[in-house]
Parts: structure tokens; sequence; C-alpha cells
């Protein structure tokens, strides 16, 4: 009597393609990291910049009352 014998081959597509996607899941973490750290800095940048702007004024102020003063001696 005869046999018959099957042979199957199983392509795994599915393991690279899974594996790239969890690299790329890591890298993306990893830059919304780096984005938030630049974001803080950033952040505190603008901070410092108002408060010397504020200083700025404030010297301004003080020259032009400075300034009325010396005209109004003369």
């Amino acid at each position: 009597m005869g046999e018959i014998r099957e042979s199957l081959v199983l392509e795994d597509r599915f393991t690279n393609s899974f594996s790239r996607f969890i690299g790329l899941g890591g890298q993306s973490v990893s830059q919304m990291a780096r984005m938030g750290s630049a974001n803080q800095k950033f952040t505190q940048s603008m901070a410092l910049t108002g408060q010397q702007l504020a200083s700025m004024k404030s010297v301004l102020a003080s020259q032009q009352a400075i300034h009325t003063a010396q005209v109004q001696r003369l």
C-alpha cells in the first residue's frame, strides 16, 4: 500500500516585523524623553529671560526718573 508524506514549511514573517516594531517603539520613547528634557530647559530659559527683561525695565525706569530730575533742575 502507498504512503503519503507531507512536508510543511513554516515561514516566520512576524518575528522580524515585531522586533522592528519593538525597536522603533524604544527609539520613540527615548526621543520623547529627550524632547521633554529640551522642553524643560526651554521653559527655564524663557523664565530667566522674563526675569532679565523685568530687571532691564526697572533699570530703564530708574534712568528715566534720574533724567527727568536732572532736566527739572536745569
